[in-house]
């Protein structure tokens, strides 16, 4: 029995992680001060704070709710063939979960699969169309805050803006820079995480979802090169 039901809890688990995370970083950045930082800086982070929300359901959503669509399955066929509901609601909730098992095979034949690729190309699809957004718009503010820095400096060589007024404005520049990094980093953290996901699922149902791994290695390589990129550098 143990056997059987390990991998619906262990598919029910990797969805409650991915939302406790993603509650960790929204507890992360909404704690940073928006003080000194202007509306194109805020409006950057939480666009990029999107993309942890958008990336940790790449393969934790698809996964459980293959669990109960089996199980509903299992349980519906079960009941037609006059058999225990519970039993083929585990039978059929290891096939849309997990998909090794020969009964649950039978009583729900149409969860085979364990994740929706289509879906999960989607999913992918999505982050990177957040993060080419990301990227865009980091540059403009990223160029703003360059103009702004030399331009600070100057008034600050000619005694036209306080040290204080110039440091102020500095902190809210690498805060900003900052935050963005962070939800980069987050991200890219839940992409390698489907990523391995994926690899064990493969090893689990003989599948190599190749396609859905390789696209999932492409936005972290994306991810990172950003969160890597002088863009994000500290202002000293």
């Amino acid at each position: 029995m143990n056997r059987i039901l390990f991998p619906i809890f262990a598919s029910i688990m990797l969805l409650l992680s991915a939302c406790v995370e993603t509650a960790g970083v929204g507890m992360t950045l909404s704690g940073g001060s928006s003080k000194g930082k202007t509306t194109a800086e805020i409006a950057l982070e939480k666009e990029a704070k999107s993309l942890t929300q958008v990336s940790r359901d790449i393969v934790a959503r698809n996964t459980v709710q293959g669990v109960v669509a089996g199980a509903v399955a299992g349980c519906l066929v079960a009941k037609l063939m006059g058999g225990d509901c519970a039993k083929g609601a585990i039978a059929g909730g290891v096939i849309g979960g997990v998909g090794g098992n020969a009964a649950g095979r039978k009583a729900a034949n149409v969860n085979k699969q364990l994740v929706n690729q289509r879906q999960v190309i989607a999913n992918l699809s999505g982050v990177n169309k957040r993060l080419g957004s990301v990227q865009t718009n980091l540059r403009r503010v990223v160029a703003a805050q360059n103009s702004e820095i030399s331009s600070l400096r100057r008034r600050l060589a000619s005694n036209q803006v306080s040290r204080s007024q110039y440091s102020s404005r500095i902190r809210a520049i690498n805060s900003n820079r900052n935050a963005v990094g962070t939800s980069l980093l987050r991200a890219e953290q839940n992409v390698a995480r489907s990523q391995q996901t994926l690899v064990n699922l493969g090893k689990q149902d003989g599948r190599s979802y190749s396609t859905e791994r390789r696209a999932a290695a492409s936005t972290k390589s994306r991810l990172a090169r950003l969160r890597a990129s002088s863009s994000l550098a500290r202002v000293k």
